[in-house]
C-alpha cells in the first residue's frame, strides 16, 4: 500500500494525476464525470451530421452553422476553417492507403460529390467504388467518427488552450508576483486550474503541497473581436485570470521553491510565461512543462 502511494504522489508530481485518478476513482465519480456537458466532439460530431443532410453539404456558407468546427479550426473564421478541413481532408486522401470511410464521408459533405442530397452523393460513392447503399452509409458513418477525431485532436493545433503564466520582479527584491490567465474555445472541455506549492527537496510526500486558501480564478471579457461572423452564437473563447496575484518567494537555507500550475482537460494545453522586472542578484527562475502542467522555480544562488 505504500510504494501504491508513492507511485500517486511521484505521478501527481510528473503532471500525470489525471490517468492516475481516473483508474483509482469509484464508479460514481466516473459516471459523474461522464455526464458533464458535451465536449467537443459530440459537439463536432452533431455539426457534421446535422450539415450533411443540407442540399449543399458543407460549404463556406454552411461552416457558419457549425460553431464547434469554426472555433476549432478557424478561430471564428467559417471561411478559413472550411479551408482548413477541405485542404486536410484531402491531404489525408493523397497520404493513407485505408481512407475509404474519409473518402466516403468527403462525399456525404458534398466535397467529392454535385449531388444535392445526402442520398444522391451517397449513391455516386457507391457506384464510383462497388458499394451498395447500407454499405456507403456505413463507411460515411465511420468517416464522420474519423473526422471527429482528426478535427478535435491532430487539427486542432491552432485551438489549443492557452496558459499564460507572468511573473513581475520586485525591484526591492524579495518576492516575485506570479499571474496566470487562461484563454480556451468554448466548445473544449477543460477543467478548473490547478494550483500547488512544489518543493522538490521535500520528502516525496510532501512535494506538492495545496495552497490556502486556494487561489481563486474570476472571468475576463474577451477582447473585441473585429470581423467575426455575427452568425456564431455567443463567444468563441472562454477567459479567466487569477483574481489575485501569488507571491513566489526567494528560497529559504538554499531550498528550491516553486509552483506547479495544472490545467487537466480533454486536450494539453500550451504554456507561455515571461518575466517582467528584475530579479535578486544572481538568482534564476526556471520552468519546466510536462504534459498539462508548468513548474515554476525560483532556484537558489
Amino acid at each position: 500500500m505504500y510504494r501504491d502511494a508513492l507511485l500517486v504522489t511521484a505521478a501527481n508530481v510528473l503532471g500525470y494525476s489525471e490517468p492516475v485518478a481516473r483508474a483509482t476513482a469509484s464508479t460514481d465519480r466516473y459516471r459523474a464525470a461522464s455526464q458533464q456537458a458535451a465536449t467537443s466532439e459530440a459537439a463536432v460530431r452533431s455539426e457534421l451530421l446535422a450539415v450533411r443532410k443540407r442540399p449543399e453539404g458543407l460549404s463556406p456558407h454552411s461552416m457558419a452553422t457549425c460553431p464547434a468546427i469554426v472555433a476549432l479550426l478557424g478561430d471564428g473564421d467559417p471561411l478559413l476553417a472550411f479551408t482548413r478541413l477541405e485542404t486536410r481532408i484531402l491531404a489525408r486522401l493523397e497520404l493513407d492507403d485505408d481512407v475509404t470511410p474519409l473518402n466516403a464521408v468527403a462525399y456525404s459533405l458534398g466535397l467529392a460529390s454535385k449531388g444535392r442530397t445526402h442520398l444522391e452523393r451517397l449513391n455516386e460513392f457507391g457506384a464510383d467504388y462497388g458499394y451498395e447503399a447500407r454499405q456507403a452509409r456505413r463507411h460515411s458513418d465511420l468517416g464522420i467518427q474519423q473526422l471527429v477525431s482528426l478535427i478535435c485532436s491532430n487539427w486542432i493545433v491552432d485551438a489549443v488552450p492557452v496558459c499564460d503564466v507572468v511573473l513581475v520582479g520586485n525591484p526591492g527584491g524579495g518576492s516575485t508576483e506570479v499571474m496566470v490567465t487562461t484563454k480556451r474555445p468554448r466548445f473544449v472541455d477543460m477543467r478548473s486550474v490547478q494550483i500547488q506549492w512544489y518543493c522538490p527537496d521535500d520528502e516525496i510526500d510532501m512535494k506538492v503541497q495545496d495552497l490556502v486558501p486556494p487561489p481563486r480564478f474570476e472571468p475576463v471579457a474577451p477582447p473585441s473581436s473585429v470581423g467575426r461572423c455575427e452568425d456564431l452564437p455567443g463567444e468563441l473563447h472562454v477567459h479567466q485570470r487569477l483574481a489575485e496575484p501569488l507571491m513566489l518567494s526567494p528560497p529559504d537555507s538554499g531550498r528550491t521553491r516553486g509552483l506547479r500550475i495544472a490545467w487537466p482537460g480533454e486536450v494539453w494545453p500550451c504554456f507561455q510565461w515571461q518575466m517582467i522586472g528584475p530579479l535578486l542578484p544572481n538568482a534564476t527562475i526556471s520552468s519546466q512543462i510536462i504534459g498539462n502542467s508548468i513548474i515554476v522555480m525560483y532556484l537558489p544562488n
